[in-house]
């Protein structure tokens, strides 16, 4: 069994449940369906990962954003969860 922690598994859902106040989201766009988490409230505040990272790269300052701001994080397209 991989750890939480290992390249394989950083765009999976699962790892959501490790950070309190975030859930994990699907949308589709032009036929393309994208995933994203989202916590926290207020005045949202979008990021995008660099190629090629998932919303996991975030994983340590969002909470931090989420006392301020509604933090979303989308995976692109062929990243993560989102549709190749």
């Amino acid at each position: 069994m991989q750890s939480p922690n290992t390249v394989d598994t950083y765009g999976a859902t699962e790892l959501v449940k490790q950070l309190p106040g975030f859930t994990s989201h699907y949308r589709t766009v032009n036929d393309v369906q994208l995933h994203y988490v989202q916590g926290g409230q207020g005045k949202p505040l979008v990021l995008l990962p660099g190629w090629p990272q998932t919303w996991w790269s975030y994983h340590k300052i969002m909470p931090l954003l989420a006392d301020k701001y509604q933090v979303i994080v989308v995976e692109l397209r062929g990243m993560g969860d989102s549709d190749k």
